[in-house]
């Protein structure tokens, strides 16, 4: 099912690797094909925009972003789709290259040291900007003290002291101790009743209705299923709809615990290479070595009624 893809050994323009069938984004997109995916819903699944996936699978390299963002797109891409990524991007890195050999553009125009700054002009800049710099801050220290002290009127000359105190007074937060508390007066003032007044009790907070159990956690919708790889195999878990669960390469002896989800559902371009454990009981084989299954469900009562091994 998977294409070969073999790197270019030798440099040919874009015509003629299109002429012998060296083209990645046919070859890539043959896999999509035979996957059954559609192009859009790639684009959703690995977040590449689709407008670089038209121009790979077009072989439009002018049209993709520049080549560290190409080379992690076909990789992202591959992984997709479960196929080997490091001979597509040699091969994505022969043609670009033999195509920048072909087409070396327009030689950059000498450097004409006439046309820098004269050192005079740099310097003089260095300092007009270092004075702007300390006038500046010099203007915004005395903005802010002048805005931080506080003004008090003036006082007549007898006065004078009784004014320094008072802002002293404001300035300083009082400090309270034994030695400066006031004295307490021999006769006490005399003591007024407050008046009563009647407040009404609080009514008693009504009985919280007990909560339901919450569910045990690790409970599974699928009742325990577990997807167990004989060899190497692509698989994709989904939830029925759009989201994916699970996507790739699952390699040989490797197993995944199917997550608590109703409605969900399994593709695998290798229904022969899996083996499903319902319960901790193997199931029956549900395909051949290389059988591509799409959407197949994974709901209780579709696995109790698949008979066992």
């Amino acid at each position: 099912m998977e294409a070969a893809l073999k790197p270019l050994s030798d440099t040919k323009p874009l015509d003629e690797l299109r002429a012998d069938g060296s083209r990645i984004g046919e070859k890539l997109r043959k896999v999509r094909e035979e996957r059954g995916f559609n192009l859009a819903d790639v684009a959703r699944d690995t977040r590449i925009p689709l407008r670089h996936l038209t121009a790979l699978e077009a072989d439009q390299y002018d049209k993709l972003p520049a080549r560290p963002y190409a080379i992690g797109f076909i990789r992202t891409y591959c992984t997709y789709l479960g196929i080997s990524p490091n001979e597509v991007v040699d091969q994505y890195k022969t043609i670009t290259y033999s195509l920048e050999a072909a087409n070396p553009g327009v030689a950059p125009e000498p450097f004409d040291e006439s046309r820098l700054p004269s050192r005079g002009l740099v310097i003089g800049s260095l300092v007009g900007l270092v004075s702007f710099i300390g006038l500046a801050w010099f203007a915004y220290s005395h903005f802010r003290q002048d805005k931080e002290t506080p003004v008090v009127a003036a006082a007549p000359s007898g006065d004078r002291a009784a004014s320094t105190s008072a802002v002293v007074a404001q300035q300083a937060p009082p400090v309270l101790s034994q030695s400066s508390a006031p004295p307490v007066s021999a006769t006490p003032a005399p003591a007024v009743a407050a008046p009563a007044i009647a407040t009404p009790e609080a009514p008693a907070p009504a009985a919280l209705p007990a909560t339901a159990a919450a569910p045990a956690t690790g409970a599974s919708a699928t009742g325990g299923l577990v997807i167990r790889a004989l060899e190497d195999s692509w698989i994709k878990v989904s939830d029925g709809g759009p989201v994916s669960l699970k996507i790739g390469i699952l390699k040989a002896g490797d197993t995944y615990s199917v997550p608590s989800v109703a409605g969900v559902k399994l593709t695998t371009g290798n229904a022969g290479g899996l083996t499903l454990e319902y319960n901790g009981k193997p199931l029956a084989s549900f395909g051949k070595k290389g059988e591509l299954i799409k959407n197949m469900p994974l709901d209780p009562a579709t696995l109790a009624a698949r008979p066992t091994q």
